[in-house]
């Protein structure tokens, strides 16, 4: 049976004068298959030969079309821009043909695909579904694609010849990598991790960058991204280096 597409079977009584019609349309079987579709004149088949000499026992077998109806369903996969789309088109005659258009300039023909998006933002994702029969069918849902967040925690103010200790977290769990900047340089190798995120940390020497004001950012790039590697989070953190405090000491005599 194709999608759309249901039998439902009812059971009449004819006389003799209306058993030569090919084609019927009855209240009864219009009722029976009321809740399945739209009714349509359907051909009787004769039943079994032990029926009364006064009538004839029919068995209508009913093919039942629904309306194509066009919907679906959607997974956005934490603040990495991957969304998951799930087809729950019914009704009309199968197989379907299927147009999503993302909003963000990219279409797809597949019954379930999988979009990545770039940037942030708020989206309407369409799908225009059309049956064998050319009827076609529309959907559409809201998409929000957030920022991932992260945050530096560790000492703001810092004494000269000191080694302090910063760590950086994000929630989610995207493959990607973490790369520390110090004042606009790389101040490491960066770390890489293929499921989920874990706390970064660098030890930083201050008497390696002098005294006064500096800039500690993070920057998280997701590698695998479907149009090359994008920035997925940033963040910054401002930091005083000061003199180490000299000790005095005041003798009175």
């Amino acid at each position: 049976m194709r999608p759309g597409q249901n039998r439902c079977k009812v059971h009449c009584q004819l006389s003799p004068l209306q058993s030569d019609l090919d084609e019927w349309r009855g209240d009864d079987a219009q009722k029976a298959c009321a809740e399945l579709g739209n009714g349509q004149r359907h051909k009787l088949q004769p039943g079994p030969p032990q029926v009364q000499q006064s009538q004839y026992k029919v068995e209508a077998e009913f093919l039942a079309e629904t309306p194509l109806s066009a919907s679906f369903a959607e997974d956005l996969q934490d603040c990495s821009g991957v969304a998951n789309f799930f087809d729950r088109t019914a009704g009309g005659i199968g197989p379907y043909a299927y147009d999503w258009d993302f909003d963000d300039g990219f279409h797809s023909t597949e019954k379930n695909p999988t979009h990545t998006y770039d940037r942030p933002g708020n989206y309407t994702v369409r799908l225009l579904a059309r049956d064998r029969s050319g009827k076609e069918a529309s959907a559409s849902r809201p998409l929000v694609v957030g920022i991932c967040l992260c945050t530096i925690s560790g000492q703001d103010h810092a004494c000269l010849g000191k080694t302090e200790t910063y760590k950086a977290a994000m929630p989610g769990s995207i493959p990607g990598s973490i790369q520390w900047r110090l004042d606009g340089k790389e101040i490491d190798e960066g770390v890489s991790w293929e499921d989920s995120f874990e706390d970064s940390s660098i030890d930083i020497d201050w008497q390696d960058f002098g005294l006064g004001l500096h800039d500690l950012q993070v920057y998280v790039t997701d590698a695998k991204a479907e149009n090359g590697p994008k920035q997925l989070a940033a963040c910054n953190m401002t930091i005083t280096v000061l003199p180490v405090p000299v000790a005095t000491i005041n003798m009175v005599v």
